[in-house]
Order: structure tokens, then sequence, then C-alpha cells
């Protein structure tokens, strides 16, 4: 499947990262012509495979917030999310993502957004300001 023949319900991906490599799902939910796509960032589960390794997979229909991206397919038949993360269609095979910390906390990101901001926010507190 190549972006231009993907349907409604179908899953792409992006994987990018420098010291590690992050992987995002999205689900087509709309297709306005041959090149338009509108996108919702999909969650995951994540399986760790060993340090800072896991592998990720999209949950199907669980979205990540309410926003809908628009996005258009390039006469190369290519499209991004951002400038460094290009969408690939899903061939339904885990990806594999590296994280530079911790591997527990990217299965709280994706499980609980909410008390992953939290517990971040809290460990970035901690090391700015430890107790005396």
């Amino acid at each position: 499947m190549t972006l231009s023949d993907s349907a409604v319900g179908d899953i792409l991906y992006t994987s990018w990262g420098y010291e590690q490599t992050n992987i995002d799902f999205y689900e087509i939910v709309a297709r306005r012509g041959k090149s338009t796509l509108s996108l919702r960032k999909l969650r995951c589960s994540s399986e760790v495979e060993g340090w800072c390794r896991h592998k990720v997979l999209p949950l199907k229909g669980q979205f990540a917030g309410n926003q809908v991206l628009t996005r258009r397919i390039s006469k190369h038949g290519t499209a991004k999310i951002e400038s460094y993360a290009i969408l690939h269609p899903w061939d339904g095979e885990p990806k594999h993502a590296t994280s530079y910390a911790r591997s527990r906390s990217i299965r709280t990101m994706h499980r609980h957004p909410q008390r992953h901001q939290a517990l971040s926010a809290a460990r970035l507190g901690a090391s700015l300001f430890p107790a005396s």
C-alpha cells in the first residue's frame, strides 16, 4: 500500500528521533480527494524487549486526544507530520522503539498520558530542586 492508495481506517506511522527512535501511529479518519488526509494520533501498547528497547503497536480506534491533523500527499507520494517525521503505511508488524532513559516511562506515557506528564514533572522538579 502507498499513501495514495490508503483509505479511511488505515493506520500510518512515523519513526523519528536522534539519540532514540520514537514511533507514532495515526489513523486515517477522512480523505478528501486524492491527496488530502485527515489523521488522528493513536494510543499505543509497548512491550519491553531489552534495556531501553520496546516493541510498539497501535491501539486502533483509541485516539490520543481530539486533535485532527490534515496533511497533503506530495507529488512524490509522501506526507509529513512534522519536517522530521514522514508518514509510512503500517504493515501490521510491531515497530521497534528505543528510549534514551526509562523504558517504563514509555509504557506509562502511552497508557496513561496524564499520569506520565505528572510523573515527568515530578522527576524534573526533583532533579532541579533536590531535597537538602
